[in-house]
């Protein structure tokens, strides 16, 4: 069955679905509503959606502030969460990290030459896309653990406790001359709630390096985008 990535915001809604396969993600539409609440034809267009896709798994975003705190958004999503599992009992709704989608959906369409008119129209379908993506990268990571249990892990030491944490390697990136890893932790990337932490390559001298997490706000939101295969960077999978 295939995914729906769904991009809620105050007035739009952005939809995206999955490939049969469930690899790629692809843009539907933006869904307009006149005001926050006004959610039953929105919701009925989504009803329609599932039903002429086989949509088995709803992925909706949820916009935590860059410090991984809950937002305003964050409540209304949750509360637009709840409606949907009302309507739709037999599909699985599943809440995804979108803290950096809409900027890198602004970004690509900046990119890809639109005007301001163009990208307010289209941002909303391509934050879904950029949502369902990343969700539909990482469960195919955790689908290969499964097959392959010779994907790479990393310990992670506490240098005051000394306590080691084994990190899942999903995906690495090489942005700037700095490598990049995308893990999670070994114990939880199965759980709904597990949550992807970035690390990066610290050298300090040719033969000897050590991994730290990144947990400068600007650096994340500037190799966040690498994750998923975006153009332009060079990806070690």
């Amino acid at each position: 069955m295939r995914a729906l990535g769904l991009d809620y915001g105050a007035r739009t809604i952005g939809l995206a679905v999955s490939d049969p396969l469930n690899i790629a993600a692809l843009g539907l539409e933006t869904i307009r509503r006149p005001d926050e609440c006004a959610l039953k034809k929105s919701v009925a267009r989504i009803g329609e959606i599932i039903k002429r896709y086989d949509v088995g798994t709803i992925v909706l975003g949820y916009p935590k502030r860059l410090d991984n705190s809950v937002s305003e958004r964050c409540v209304k999503t949750l509360e637009f969460k709840e409606r949907l599992q009302r309507n739709f009992k037999k599909t699985d709704i599943v809440l995804w990290d979108e803290r950096f989608s809409t900027r890198a959906a602004g970004n690509e369409l900046k990119m890809a030459g639109f005007d301001k008119k163009k990208i307010a129209g289209e941002i909303d379908m391509l934050a879904a896309v950029i949502i369902l993506q990343t969700y539909l990268d990482a469960t195919g990571t955790m689908r290969r653990m499964d097959e392959n249990s010779g994907l790479k892990t990393i310990s992670m030491f506490d240098t005051q406790t000394g306590a080691e944490t084994v990190m899942v390697v999903a995906d690495t990136a090489v942005f700037g001359g700095v490598k990049y890893l995308l893990v999670y932790d070994s114990e939880h990337i199965k759980d709904d709630e597990a949550e992807a932490s970035v690390l990066k390559e610290v050298n300090e001298s040719e033969n000897d390096f050590y991994y730290e997490p990144v947990t400068d706000g600007a650096e994340l939101e500037s190799v966040a985008g690498l994750f998923g295969g975006a153009d332009g960077y060079e990806l070690e999978l």
